[in-house]
């Protein structure tokens, strides 16, 4: 019978065949052979009768699948009208209709079905397929009323910027990043319902003056770990979503349990984990000493169940560790996917809100340090924290790249112990604890982090190079600024850094992004070049330009003000900085206009 559906396959009836599909498919069941014979006897072609007399002589294949049809669908019927093609049959009559393609007629099969002449529309049953009357009016059209399946829409989101695209593609139009286009199926488009058919019922929006409005503050509850109270500006607020990321082993959970067993003294405290057992839970809290009544620990990640949790328990906050392993079975996507993760922050974020309850996530990382997943989950959330720091190291330093209720330019240093995270309440001591001072190419910075001034070492290193290209290897700067200081050099003051390798580091594994560090760069790759240590009681910021000159940095009294409390005496300055209005320095200070006097003072042999 394939061979005859094939041939079936987009001829065309004439208007005699004026009859219809089916209501009741036990009955097509039985009589599905007898009725295709029927139909096909209607056409009234030699070739068409040879292909009945095979059906009849059992010539065809087949022949028994066709006629043993499943009750209740018509899988064989319909999958051969979805795999075969349409196609040309030789010799075809010119008399055939155009009403109707077979291929329609079998996707209808389940479906009612009306004929509409110039008297109205009239509804005929399957029973009446073969003692169909003749209509004295001539046919206008048939119309198929068929119920559609709905089909579900894949689109591909970019986990970098959110870009949505129809169709794959391995560079991002939108952020440039390449392979970072996720598949997300969208669900299925439902066929909008008709104008007409109903009213909606839309909730009207009421709009307020905003000097009218109450004046309310957030009220900030202090978690009682100093360092991270200042980063998110005094304490969370209720409501609240905070996002932690970092990489793996740096302290993250470390960090979240103990914030939770201090907010437990206020009131309730879920930690849910995806990740761990609720044993292992356990046995962290007791070798951090973080164990308290108030402070309860589930393990489960499905969606459903903890939104259920947190609304049977109304907590004071909760740790989600961590947002990229939680689903909802409503998607059908796995855990950590584009779709996944946009769902279950949206989720989160609406039952936080609703019953005002501070949501910590913690996120994992990429290999180029941003959080994974879409960008709308750093959107959707309130603040963003990032926790750094060499995961074989002692520091551990958190920042907040994102905060709704605070400052984003504040840090606070951790020391990592066997007793947890210990804030450090003197980061320039702890940072400069192991600087040698007699060191070529070693220079303190005093960097600006939020409200108060870091103590940094800048270390430089350059050896000659027996390679084509030299090796250029940076470590906690820009490295874009760092290529620009080496070409002043190289340019404006004659060192030959070409034919060098250079490696420049700041110690302690933190990042300084400001330029302000640009000059003591500069004077720490001299004193490499030179081979020529610096005077131990001297600091050096300013920014340099593509010509060398130095150009004046902001809030220069509060950098000097915490190298002199360090105990250092001099001061490398820009000299705009000292024309204009300030007040009384705590140290004496040297202002400099180029780079090469800058060098020439940092490198004097009065020391």
């Amino acid at each position: 019978m394939s061979g005859l559906l094939q041939r079936l396959v987009g001829r065309r009836w004439r208007e005699q065949l004026q009859y219809l599909l089916a209501e009741r498919l036990q009955w097509l069941r039985t009589h599905a052979k007898q009725m295709m014979l029927t139909l096909l006897a209607h056409l009234d072609q030699p070739r068409v009768h040879q292909h009945i007399e095979m059906v009849r002589d059992g010539r065809l294949r087949n022949r028994e699948a066709f006629c043993q049809l499943p009750t209740g669908q018509l899988a064989l019927f319909r999958n051969r009208a979805k795999q075969v093609k349409p196609c040309r049959v030789r010799k075809c009559p010119r008399n055939l209709s155009k009403l109707l393609v077979i291929h329609r007629l079998i996707r209808c099969i389940d479906a009612c079905t009306y004929i509409y002449t110039s008297g109205g529309a009239k509804k005929f049953p399957l029973h009446t397929l073969f003692h169909f009357p003749p209509l004295q009016t001539p046919l206008i059209r048939v119309h198929f009323k068929r119920q559609q399946m709905p089909k579900a829409r894949i689109q591909y989101v970019c986990a970098s910027c959110g870009y949505t695209a129809s169709r794959w593609v391995g560079r991002c139009p939108e952020c440039g990043e390449w392979n970072t286009l996720q598949e997300e199926v969208m669900g299925v488009v439902e066929r909008a319902p008709r104008r007409g058919g109903g009213q909606t019922v839309v909730k009207p929006l009421l709009a307020q003056s905003i000097t009218t409005l109450p004046d309310e503050t957030e009220v900030h509850l202090p978690t009682g770990l100093d360092e991270f109270d200042r980063v998110v500006g005094g304490g969370i607020v209720r409501g609240a979503l905070i996002l932690i990321g970092g990489e793996p082993g740096v302290g993250k959970s470390t960090l979240m349990l103990q914030i939770a067993h201090l907010l437990a003294q206020h009131g309730t405290v879920l930690y849910i984990t995806g990740e761990e057992s609720i044993r292992q839970i356990r046995l962290r809290a007791k070798r951090l000493k973080t164990e308290h009544p108030n402070l309860k620990v589930a393990a489960g990640t499905e969606l459903e169940s903890i939104l259920a949790l947190l609304e049977s328990e109304l907590p004071l906050a909760a740790v989600i560790d961590s947002i990229q392993t939680l689903y909802t079975p409503a998607l059908d996507a796995v855990p950590g996917t584009v779709s996944q993760i946009r769902t279950c922050a949206s989720a989160l974020q609406q039952l936080a809100k609703a019953h005002e309850i501070t949501l910590f996530l913690i996120g994992h990382v990429t290999k180029e340090g941003a959080i994974a997943g879409p960008k709308v989950l750093e959107h959707l959330v309130d603040t963003v924290l990032y926790f750094e720091g060499e995961v074989h190291g002692a520091f551990r330093i958190l920042r907040a790249t994102k905060n709704r209720f605070g400052a984003t330019d504040e840090i606070g240093v951790f020391d990592l112990r066997t007793e947890g995270l210990v804030p450090v309440p003197n980061p320039s001591e702890l940072l400069l604890s192991e600087r040698a001072a007699d060191s070529p190419g070693s220079v303190v910075f005093p960097a600006l982090e939020g409200s108060r001034a870091l103590l940094m070492e800048i270390q430089a290193l350059t050896t000659p190079s027996f390679l084509n290209t030299p090796r250029r290897v940076i470590t906690g700067l820009p490295y874009e600024r760092v290529s620009l200081i080496l070409a002043v050099l190289e340019k404006r003051l004659g060192y030959r850094m070409i034919s060098h390798d250079v490696f420049v580091n700041v110690a302690g594994g933190v990042r300084i992004q400001e330029p302000a560090a640009d000059l003591a760069v500069l004077v720490a790759v001299a004193s490499a070049m030179r081979d020529k240590p610096l005077r131990a009681d001297l600091v050096v910021f300013g920014e340099v330009g593509l010509g060398g000159e130095v150009r004046g940095v902001p809030r220069m009294e509060a950098r000097l003000r915490e190298a002199a409390r360090m105990g250092f005496r001099y001061a490398l300055v820009p000299k705009s900085n000292l024309q204009r209005p300030h007040e009384k320095l705590p140290l004496s200070t040297f202002p400099v206009r180029h780079a090469r006097e800058a060098i020439e003072m940092a490198l004097s042999s009065e020391r």
